[in-house]
Formats: C-alpha cells, sequence, structure tokens
C-alpha cells in the first residue's frame, strides 16, 4: 500500500521539482535586440548591381557617385535660376549696378574664362594661371606652369606665354585648358582641391616663321558636346583635336597670310554628327 501511494503522489504532481514548463521555457529563451542592422538590406543593394569592371564613378555606393548625382541636381537648378535671370534682362526688369568683384594682377591678363556653375574665374597671365573666387574675393590657387618642354625657335618672338585658357568638362570635374603662343597646350586638373596636376600637354598648331605672322597669340574654341577642340593662331591651318583620344581630325586652310585672333563656333542642332560652322 504505502509503494502505491508514493507512485500515486509522484504522478499526480504537476511537473517534478527543478523542471521549467513550456510556457516559462519560451518566456525565458526570448532574447532583447539590441543592436539594429541594415545589413540584409545593404547587402540586397549592393550586390544587384553588377560590379565588377566598374571604376568608382560606375559605384552606386561610391562616394564620387553621390557627388556627380548632387552636381547633376545643382546644375539643373543653376540653369533654371539662370534662365529667369536672362528673362527679366530680356523685360528690362533688370539693372547691373554693383560691382561683385575686383582684382589686382601682377601681370597683364591675356585671357579668362568665368567657370558656368561655380562661382570661380580662371584669369591666363603671361606666366601664371590664378583661379578667384568671385564672390568671396578669395585666390583659390595660383601657379606657374612648366614651359622647359617648350620650344620656340623663333628669333623675332618672345619666350613662350600663355595667351588662352578654357574650361573643359566643367559639368562635371573641370580642367582647364591653356594654350600657348608656340602652339603647345595644357590640361590641368585638381586646381580647387589640392596642388594644380598636369594632366597632359601637347604640340597643337604649327607656328609660322614668316613676319606676317606676328600677334603672338593663340585662339581656342571648345565643343563639350563633341569633345572636339579647335586651335588656330600664327599658323595657315587650323586644327581640330578629339581631346578624349588626343589625336587630330582634321586640319582646315585659313586661306590667307595672317594670324587668326579670335575664333567662334556655330552649333548646328542636338546631335554630335551634324555639321558646324566656324568664324575666324
Amino acid at each position: 500500500n504505502t509503494i502505491v501511494e508514493e507512485s500515486s503522489v509522484l504522478s499526480s504532481s504537476s511537473s517534478p521539482p527543478n523542471v521549467e514548463s513550456d510556457g516559462e521555457k519560451d518566456t525565458k529563451n526570448k532574447t532583447k535586440t539590441i543592436l539594429r542592422s541594415q545589413f540584409f538590406e545593404w547587402v540586397s543593394k549592393n550586390f544587384a548591381h553588377p560590379l565588377s569592371g566598374l571604376n568608382d564613378g560606375g559605384d552606386f555606393e561610391s562616394a564620387i557617385y553621390y557627388e556627380r548625382d548632387w552636381r547633376y541636381t545643382r546644375n539643373m537648378a543653376l540653369r533654371k535660376e539662370a534662365q529667369e535671370e536672362q528673362n527679366k534682362v530680356n523685360n528690362l526688369n533688370c539693372k547691373i549696378e554693383h560691382q561683385i568683384f575686383s582684382s589686382k594682377c601682377k601681370q597683364s591678363p591675356n585671357s579668362l574664362v568665368f567657370h558656368p556653375y561655380d562661382p570661380h574665374v580662371v584669369v591666363a597671365t603671361k606666366d601664371y594661371l590664378t583661379v578667384w573666387d568671385y564672390q568671396s574675393s578669395y585666390k583659390l590657387s595660383q601657379w606657374k606652369p612648366d614651359l622647359r618642354n617648350h620650344n620656340l625657335d623663333l628669333s623675332y618672338r618672345s619666350a613662350p606665354h600663355l595667351s588662352v585658357v578654357e574650361l573643359i568638362n566643367s559639368h562635371d570635374v573641370s580642367l582647364i585648358l591653356a594654350g600657348y603662343n608656340d602652339g603647345n597646350i595644357q590640361v590641368w586638373s585638381q586646381f580647387i582641391d589640392g596642388p594644380p596636376k598636369l594632366v597632359s600637354g601637347w604640340h597643337a598648331l604649327p607656328i609660322c616663321k614668316s613676319p606676317s605672322f606676328e600677334s603672338s597669340s593663340m585662339a581656342l574654341q571648345w565643343d563639350q558636346r563633341s569633345c572636339h577642340l579647335i586651335c588656330a593662331g600664327d599658323s595657315r591651318v587650323i586644327n581640330i583635336w578629339d581631346i578624349e583620344t588626343e589625336t587630330k581630325l582634321t586640319a582646315l586652310s585659313t586661306g590667307v597670310n595672317a594670324s587668326v585672333t579670335s575664333l567662334s563656333m556655330q552649333l548646328k542642332g542636338k546631335s554630335s554628327n551634324t555639321t558646324n560652322k566656324i568664324f575666324i
């Protein structure tokens, strides 16, 4: 009888000692979330694009890509604002009465160009290239290009000097294109964020030795759409260059024994295959 009673007592107990019920076990096994991560979302977005063979500009998560996307949006807003300002001038509702920038150069400026989107102006004197912020009147950079590779074998001419400057690729990462009276061209980068870096340089225009060519200057015209550069100056030809490949596309004869002092191009249509007109 005693054994039977002990068995009944054990069987009637709700649970053995030191054994947790299923409900209590589930409650204690639940852990609180301490850190929240977006790793899964990042992996899904990052590996959704092919990254093999792409540079930083093609990586949709790179800083360069975000910078270019911001620059594109900024440029669109500036073009819209410029169109509104132009309409005010056309309607005679705007007066130009205020001087916003004034600076004195050590040498007389031979050429200058305004950046279409940033408040910068690039000034080329005889020996120096200078970049100014015309809103704050702050000199961003100034340097003297190296001319050791320039050879001007003309006894009646002075030493090689800067005669014209252009801004290329201004909608993205801008480059400065400097032209010299001896027919040479230099392309500079990093003239805002760091020491200027010479990207490329070549002899773009043959110089005539005849005394009738005595302007001692160079004329440039840049076409951003086709990435073509038109060069003229103390020469009987006008050379057209492809900047991306640094190859000469064609040479046009001026038909006169005189220097070209000014150069302009009329664009025809929006296609790069259309014919453009060159005025000298």
